[in-house]
């Protein structure tokens, strides 16, 4: 009785041991059969592509410049083709000062030159835009077009140069860029600088008590000594934060990238900072320490333009939602900011209202006209725009000799 006991037993275990595995290869099968379904829908689209994996992490145009010492930089003497997303790619080329321009030229600024160097992130770069196209350049001609022709102008791109943050703009202008001997200095500013200014550590003050040094928790140089946007190090919310496994083997499969992409978004973007509680209330007490750091900078960024003779634009880059209550979102925001910059005898450009009125709220064929689908950043017809308001500003202001003059 008992031996026929454990039969059943053996035999229940061997059932439930092939039930198991008979689970276990369909599941994988179905797995790989998805996950190669996924691969060809994903090449054929040129979604997720791991030269857009690559790319977006840093490679091969990031590093840190030794005489910024920032949480990233570009590198010299670029020359590549970037394609990220559908039907849209764009060529990147630095020169020997690791700023992006087609073009070199002397650091110092040749006499009866007159200099506007852009300072900013991804926006101010051009990111899926030709050089020719960025705002900086549009600026150019029109400075060209429109200024007394005793000067040679010059827009000089330092997007990414200068980090992604404000006080790494800080850092560059103090070390490298003021040596540019500009005439304007134009900080690109957008509603996330406080999310790069979060993760930012400043060391080695200088009298000011601003940073001559910053390295950050979430943008680091790997393992193989390449610069990278490391999500996945940066380790605040917990020391158990889940981690992506990396699989060597996979690295040029699309498939295989659309889920690293997938667990950024859902895990780090939407738990780790509140990315979200940022954009519709900026000026909430949780984020008080930010702002005070970004004000703190951008007097820093005016006191050095002050001793140079340069003046200081600080330019917004508008943040366009088709949410209905985008225009409160934009006065909370601006309310913040122009008392205290006016205080701290700061001139600002809001592109916001521009933009606004040219893009309704779900009109998507008008954001279309200005913004790179499935992207977000300004196409050529939205830096087009933003270089025409900036430099009618400067003639405004009184900055840029006039013809006339």
């Amino acid at each position: 009785m008992e031996k026929e006991s454990n039969n059943k037993e053996r035999a229940q275990i061997n059932t439930f041991v092939s039930g198991l595995k008979s689970f276990v290869m369909v599941t994988l099968v179905c797995f790989i059969v998805f996950f190669g379904f996924l691969e060809l829908v994903l090449r054929w689209k040129y979604l997720y592509s791991p030269q857009q994996w690559n790319y977006r992490k840093g490679f091969p145009v990031i590093e840190i410049d030794p005489e910024v010492p920032i949480e990233m930089g570009l590198k010299p003497n670029i020359d590549m083709l970037v394609r990220t997303i559908p039907g849209r790619s764009f060529k990147l080329k630095t020169n020997s000062l690791r700023l992006r321009d087609d073009d070199e030229f002397p650091l110092a600024k040749p006499k009866d030159h007159f200099r506007v160097i852009a300072m900013g992130d991804s926006w101010t770069f051009g990111e899926g835009v030709n050089i020719e196209d960025t705002y900086i350049k549009e600026i150019e001609r029109r400075l060209i077009e429109r200024g007394s022709p005793e000067y040679v102008y010059k827009g000089i791109n330092c997007g990414y140069a200068t980090g992604r943050a404000p006080d790494s703009a800080y850092v560059f202008l103090r070390n490298k860029g003021i040596r540019l001997n500009p005439d304007v200095v134009i900080l690109g500013s957008y509603i996330n600088d406080t999310f790069d200014i979060h993760y930012n550590n400043w060391h080695d003050p200088d009298s000011d008590g601003l940073p001559t040094r910053i390295d950050s928790d979430i943008f680091n140089v790997d393992d193989e000594g390449n610069f990278a946007y490391n999500y996945e190090r940066q380790n605040i919310r917990s020391r158990f934060s889940l981690k992506p496994p990396k699989f060597k083997f996979l690295e040029n499969s699309y498939a295989y990238v659309f889920f690293r992409f997938l667990y950024f978004k859902l895990y780090f973007f939407k738990y780790v900072f509140p990315k979200e509680e940022l954009i519709n209330n900026p000026f909430s007490g949780r984020f008080e320490p930010d702002w005070d750091r970004y004000f703190k900078v951008v007097e820093g960024i005016k006191r050095i333009c002050d001793r140079n003779n340069a003046k200081l634009l600080v330019l917004f880059i508008p943040h366009l939602t088709h949410e209905p209550d985008r225009e409160e979102t934009l006065k909370r925001y601006k309310r913040g900011i122009e008392n205290r910059f006016r205080a701290m005898n700061v001139n600002w450009l809001d592109l916001n209202r521009p933009f606004f009125d040219e893009v309704p709220i779900g009109d998507a064929d008008a954001w279309e006209k200005f913004f790179i689908k499935n992207d977000g950043h300004w196409n050529e017809n939205g830096h087009r725009l933003a270089g025409k308001l900036i430099s009618d500003e400067l003639f405004r202001l009184g900055w840029v000799p006039g013809k006339t003059d």
